[in-house]
């Protein structure tokens, strides 16, 4: 089903929107601001189950009166949309996506909501429910924010204390349970590396890189042969041993 690109200009004052299980993938993923802003009365928009693949970043920014967002059971892999201007937002379902983590500036968003919902005595919903949620270098951020959010009662996260994250040394740990000045500290050696140089021959390298591996996707490096090969394999390709290569001559004094 492909709605038209004037479709809410005919309902100027609607206020809740339910499209479930229709298949929207395309008329969404090519919406721009004035899709849903051509009504700007809406408060409810439910898009769960319509086999979405992605969100355009504009598409909420002119729904002020936005406070329903339901996006559960798609296939969106990311989440990166300006939600500035929806300050009314009460409750967003991401649940059963493919998402792994958010960004930086969706998280500020959402605090923004969610202190001027406390001022008011109510408590944003954020529901990430049966999403790969990782705990990976790149999600640290995330795993921060939602410990915090949990212990000061700012958001309600529902199911975080049964969420077990991918660590970056390929274990599963609890997110309430994560220690994440340890995984910052672990990941740090990520800036010790860089993509396609030679594979890393010194042993503490070698070793501190091992810890945080899953998080080394999309880097290779050069084996003496010239290879380019996979960092994320365990253990990382050996290095010659110069000392008994026949190539190895050392001068005599």
């Amino acid at each position: 089903m492909k709605l038209p690109d004037d479709f809410f200009r005919y309902f100027p004052s609607l206020k809740v929107i339910n499209l479930v299980q229709l298949s929207n993938s395309e008329s969404i993923k090519h919406i721009n601001s004035s899709f849903f802003g051509n009504c700007p009365t809406l408060t409810d928009i439910h898009l769960g189950d319509c086999q979405i693949t992605a969100i355009p970043t504009a598409a909420f920014v002119h729904v002020p009166a936005l406070e329903i967002l339901n996006l559960s059971s798609n296939s969106v892999p990311a989440f990166d949309v300006d939600l500035s201007n929806n300050r009314n937002l009460s409750y967003l379902n991401l649940s059963g996506n493919g998402i792994s983590t958010l960004s930086v500036s969706v998280l500020a968003y959402l605090d923004v909501i969610a202190q001027e919902r406390l001022q008011g005595s109510e408590m944003l919903i954020v529901d990430l429910r049966r999403n790969p949620i990782t705990c990976l270098c790149n999600s640290t951020h995330l795993v921060r924010q939602l410990q915090d959010w949990v212990k000061k009662q700012e958001v309600n996260v529902p199911g975080l204390e049964e969420h077990l994250c991918l660590y970056p040394n390929g274990s599963r740990l609890a997110i309430s349970e994560v220690d994440v000045d340890e995984v910052v500290s672990r990941c740090s050696v990520l800036s010790e590396v860089k993509n396609g140089s030679d594979c890393p021959c010194d042993n503490n390298l070698r070793q501190r890189l091992e810890t945080v591996r899953l998080s080394l996707h999309g880097y290779v490096c050069r084996t003496s042969d010239g290879q380019l090969m996979s960092m994320t394999i365990q253990p990382l390709p050996s290095c010659p041993d110069f000392f008994r290569s026949a190539t190895f001559i050392a001068r005599l004094l």
